[in-house]
């Protein structure tokens, strides 16, 4: 927050080892690029696609049910996975489970069909690996300039740290609330009363309901309408990662809080979570594709349900009476209090709640980030900025404000420079060899 006019706290803080944590790498034999391309022709053959595997349904499965962070690497199609990356070690039948349950969904297998005793070389490899236990900050490649690191580096790190920062509950005007971590490294309020919520009708300024009345209309109060009184909900959704920045020579922990407003529909969303009965598991979150009333699962989301609700042995969505589809009916309505299953509204142009998570609550969240890494948080100072066209103001070409003679060091220091360039431009041939004017020699 802000100490004075030129400095403030981020939402940041430097990561030492102990708090990348580790994570458990599971080598996988060589005769596994076999096995990977052997699924890979099948689920062509049957799709008729010349896609790569989706490995994210496999990956969204793990996350899901072991609450671990989950990548493989690598995963292009011409190098399929070698590894995989967990921050918590999973037992190898949970493994196999998993792993089987996803390659039966991948392969269109029916419903009726899909067994945990399925035959699967694949899964079998999976099973058969001893993880090695090792430390994230032993894989990052630290720089004088710069913080570098393999992609899987970054997905592990940024897991332990949401599941530090949903360790604890977060205490903002007074109340104390829980966070709950996502398969995705986000943490989002999830309890209903510490939603944030309100209705058009409370939302507009007062002279605007006064307006509203009907001209001779009574003191009497007038039944307003039902949209007015709707109640909308938004959450506190923060994003929770390790990230590098340049000149630095650390890497830091950076939280994101974001409004995520709540539709009380689900045609037209792109992204949804789903609750798992168990608080401690984290939160599913889902991609959904398609328009209005077509709104569909999107493929790898699809995949990771069908393996989830049967390892889990968990149903999803209730279904009514007749109702058979895997997204049925009733769930495309989210109308009223939000349940276990919410959708995000993609694009809100007007919504009785603003996108701005407010000043208390970002004071909050700092001073919850700096108590669970016991780390100061970054400060910034402001440095002069590149001013509009309109607005710089020059004599004989010189920008007073972004060359400033006292802040130059710094302001190319901010911008992770150490030399400045300088182009002259000339009108004439012979201004080439005129000699500088006065400022140039300062």
């Amino acid at each position: 927050m802000p100490s004075n006019d030129t400095r403030m706290s981020l939402l940041a803080a430097p990561l030492t080892a102990a708090l990348m944590g580790t994570v458990w790498l599971y080598r996988f034999p060589d005769k596994i690029e076999h096995e990977w391309k052997k699924l890979r022709d099948i689920y062509r053959g049957k799709t008729g696609s010349k896609a790569n595997l989706p490995y994210a349904g496999l990956l969204t499965v793990l996350r899901a049910s072991g609450a671990t962070s989950a990548t493989l690497n690598p995963t292009s199609k011409s190098k399929p996975p070698q590894f995989l990356a967990l921050s918590k070690k999973l037992p190898g039948a949970h493994l196999r489970a998993a792993v089987a349950l996803w390659e039966q969904a991948l392969l269109q297998t029916p419903a009726e069909e899909i067994s945990l005793a399925y035959s699967s070389d694949l899964a079998d490899l999976f099973a058969s690996v001893e993880p090695e236990h090792v430390m994230v900050w032993d894989h990052v490649r630290l720089g004088p300039h710069a913080v570098d690191a393999d992609g899987w580096v970054w997905d592990a790190a940024s897991s332990n740290l949401a599941s530090l920062v949903a360790k604890t509950d977060v205490s903002v005007d007074g109340r104390t609330i829980a966070l709950r971590p996502d398969t995705e490294n986000n943490v989002m309020v999830w309890d209903t009363e510490h939603l944030w919520s309100n209705n058009w009708l409370d939302a507009r300024p007062a002279k605007d309901k006064k307006h509203d009345s009907p001209k001779g209309a009574s003191d009497e109060s007038q039944e307003p309408e039902e949209w007015k009184v709707r109640r909308h909900y938004a959450a506190l959704r923060v994003e929770v990662a390790m990230k590098s920045l340049h000149s630095l020579p650390v890497p830091l922990v950076v939280m994101t809080p974001r409004v995520s407003r709540l539709s009380n529909q689900i045609n037209g969303a792109r992204t949804a979570w789903w609750a798992p009965s168990s608080p401690t598991k984290p939160l599913l979150c889902l991609n959904l594709g398609g328009k209005g009333k077509y709104t569909h699962l999107e493929h790898t989301s699809r995949l990771a349900l069908d393996a989830w609700v049967r390892l889990m042995d968990e149903p999803v969505f209730p279904r009514g009476p007749g109702e058979t589809e895997f997204l049925p009916v009733s769930a495309m309505d989210l109308s009223g209090e939000p349940r276990g299953f919410r959708a995000l509204i993609p694009f809100s142009k007007s919504f009785p709640l603003g996108k701005g998570v407010g000043l208390h609550t970002v004071a909050a969240l700092a001073e919850h980030l700096s108590e669970v890494t016991g780390q100061e948080l970054v400060r910034g100072r402001q440095v002069a900025k590149v001013l509009s066209v309109a607005a710089r103001k020059t004599e004989y070409g010189r920008d007073a404000t972004l060359l400033d003679d006292v802040d130059l060091q710094d302001i190319m220091a901010a911008a992770g420079c150490s030399k400045l360039r300088v182009l002259a431009l000339y009108e004439h041939q012979e201004m080439r060899t005129e000699p500088p004017p006065e400022w140039w020699t300062r």
